[in-house]
């Protein structure tokens, strides 16, 4: 140690763990901001592959459109294919519902048979 008094130790000491304190904030927070930054790009390449998918999709129902095209009047192609993907997004949108009206409940709440005691007799 120096040779300075102790109420000046305890200062110094007080002020090095308020700098290490801050010190460990600013660390936390750019530790933070950095995997925002990373998960907000992946995001953004997500989002973009959904697009590109919705395309390619789009894409195929009018290939299959053009295909039915040949054996059927075009208007009549076109309303297979939009009846056929109107029935699948029908169906889509009710599994979903029924999944969400289910899941209102709350998870089924267990009884705390073994804890009870064992937490009675810690605190005892």
């Amino acid at each position: 140690m120096s040779n300075g008094s102790l109420p000046g130790t305890v200062k110094k000491t007080a002020a090095d763990v308020t700098r290490l304190a801050k010190l460990q904030a600013e660390l936390a927070k750019q530790r933070v901001q950095n995997q925002a930054k990373r998960k907000g790009m992946f995001a953004g390449m997500a989002a973009g592959g959904g697009l590109f998918l919705l395309y390619a999709i789009l894409f195929l129902l009018a290939a299959g459109a053009a295909g039915l095209a040949i054996v059927f009047p075009a208007w009549l192609a076109l309303l297979i294919v939009g009846g056929g993907t109107f029935f699948f997004a029908v169906l889509l949108a009710g599994v979903g519902a029924l999944g969400l009206r289910g899941s209102r409940r709350g998870p089924a709440q267990e009884e705390p048979t073994e804890e009870v005691p064992w937490l009675r007799a810690k605190t005892s």
